[in-house]
């Protein structure tokens, strides 16, 4: 396909971002997601704006950076028990209160309760690098795949930028190509279904890995942020402050003077969390929309391919002027030779493309599609060349 039209695209400027060679539900995942999750990843990683990541004091005191460094690499911890209580009177801080103990029914004795680890903090930034690398992969892939097809019959034939005079003869060579490669783009469409599959299970994929990475608080995390805001401010307990505990425990050893283990508990201060709430609370809500947006239209590009009527539909939209062109195009046409009138569609003058369904409809008809303009005999790729 490069080789039809490579000729031309040397000898015609065109704005490539303009051409677009996918939808706007895909836009979302590539451009929108990955955008927010790349400067989400530099703005939890800006001390400049935030200050230190983890920041302890022990005995009411400033702690060395020792103990600040060992608090952050061996991770800091939280009291279960210690959440919902009241702040000040019952606890010092959700999640910090004193240790507690619950008896043993096989034992009956009384054992240290179970304490949250909170290690995800480290790794939020890498998670949020991978995530974006995860949704900007499809779009990677559907380039990789699509080989620049569209954009060398935009450039070669189609573009808004082709002067007046020229436009004529670009729609000839429009017309030849399609009339004689008619039926031979199912594969470049179904590569493009693919890739869209991919953008609906990685993001339902990332909402069930972000889950577990969060220790399976993040499915319920923004209905209970939402319900959260409604509560009474006397009689509510932010939840975000279980996901992402502002203060948490951590326990230091060290030797005594009478060389006895002696265990010292210091407060955190992990300032990190005070952006990653607010960036999970944005995911949650931005994935479900995402997915839902995504799993419609893939649920439309099905029934675009089982529902040749609803095709027809599509191309007449902009199109109704020329219904008669349209249906004897269509009727000789496959999924993907509609999929790829459309995308061209986009980047002509809806006028450009009206007469061109006319020359190809009158060139189908007329069976006359076997012979190639003599100029650009040597550019066209033999049948078995063109998937």
């Amino acid at each position: 396909m490069l080789g039809t039209f490579g000729a031309l695209s040397s000898k015609v400027k065109v704005n490539y971002a303009k051409i677009r060679l996918d939808n706007a539900i895909f836009r979302l995942h590539y451009r929108a997601t990955s955008t927010f999750l790349i400067v989400a990843c530099i703005l939890v990683t800006s001390t400049q704006y935030i200050g230190s990541p983890i920041q302890c004091i022990m005995d009411g005191k400033k702690a060395p950076n020792a103990i600040n460094t060992y608090c952050w690499i061996a991770a800091t911890f939280s009291i279960p028990g210690s959440f919902g209580r009241s702040v000040g009177s019952e606890v010092a801080h959700p999640g910090v209160g004193p240790e507690e103990y619950v008896r043993n029914p096989n034992t009956g004795e009384y054992e240290l309760a179970d304490t949250v680890e909170h290690a995800y903090y480290q790794w939020v930034p890498f998670v949020l690098f991978l995530q974006a690398i995860m949704f900007y992969f499809p779009h990677y892939l559907w380039k990789s795949l699509e080989g620049g097809r569209v954009r060398s019959v935009v450039v070669s034939g189609c573009s808004r930028s082709v002067k007046d005079e020229e436009r004529a003869g670009k729609r000839q060579i429009l017309t030849r190509y399609m009339a004689n490669h008619l039926r031979r783009h199912d594969a470049w469409f179904y590569q493009f279904v693919f890739c869209e599959m991919l953008n609906l299970i990685n993001v339902i994929g990332n909402i069930f890995f972000t889950d577990k990475f969060l220790g399976y608080e993040f499915s319920n995390f923004g209905m209970e942020v939402a319900q959260f805001v409604d509560r009474d401010p006397e009689d509510r307990f932010d939840p975000m402050a279980r996901v992402f505990p502002k203060v948490t425990k951590c326990t230091w050893h060290q030797f005594g003077p009478s060389g006895t283990i002696v265990k010292k508990d210091s407060l955190c201060v992990l300032a990190w969390n005070i952006i990653n709430e607010k960036i999970y609370v944005f995911l949650w809500f931005w994935f479900v929309i995402l997915a839902v947006v995504t799993a419609l239209g893939f649920l439309y590009r099905l029934a675009s391919v089982f529902y040749s009527p609803l095709r027809a539909k599509i191309l007449l939209l902009k199109n109704a002027a020329a219904r008669e062109e349209v249906e004897c195009v269509l009727d000789q046409c496959h999924v993907g030779d509609w999929y790829f009138l459309s995308h061209i569609s986009a980047e002509m003058d809806p006028r450009d493309f009206r007469e061109f369904l006319k020359s190809l409809a009158a060139e189908l008809k007329s069976g006359n599609n076997d012979s190639e303009p003599a100029e650009f005999s040597s550019l066209y790729p033999k049948s078995n060349d063109l998937a």
